[in-house]
């Protein structure tokens, strides 16, 4: 999944479904443009929510 440091991205028409710990993460002075994704969080009870 993509995670962003001390930059920027920008996501685009994407399904995030069942990502292990994060769908999208940022740290550092970061900056995410996130548009036209899809997200459902999936049933394991350590996985982040959106």
């Amino acid at each position: 999944m993509p995670r962003c440091r001390r930059g920027y991205i920008h996501i685009v028409n994407n399904d995030f479904t069942q990502w292990q710990m994060y769908a999208i993460d940022g740290s550092a002075n970061h900056t995410i443009n996130s548009q036209g994704n899809r997200y459902i969080a999936p049933s394991n009870p350590d996985a982040k929510e959106v």
